[in-house]
């Protein structure tokens, strides 16, 4: 997970926890596949039109 001031390395049945409103940039290396955990408030708008 990319920060503005760090890079954090998540391996293989870890799991990172970003704050609110924290600036990140998930990406993997050699266009991995990977599975991502969304946890979310009802009242959360994000990708809802």
């Amino acid at each position: 997970m990319q920060f503005r001031d760090r890079t954090e390395v998540v391996n293989a049945g870890e799991i990172i926890v970003v704050p609110k409103d924290v600036e990140h940039n998930p990406y993997t290396k050699n266009d991995e596949e990977v599975h991502v955990l969304l946890f979310e408030k009802l009242t959360c708008l994000y990708g809802r039109i």
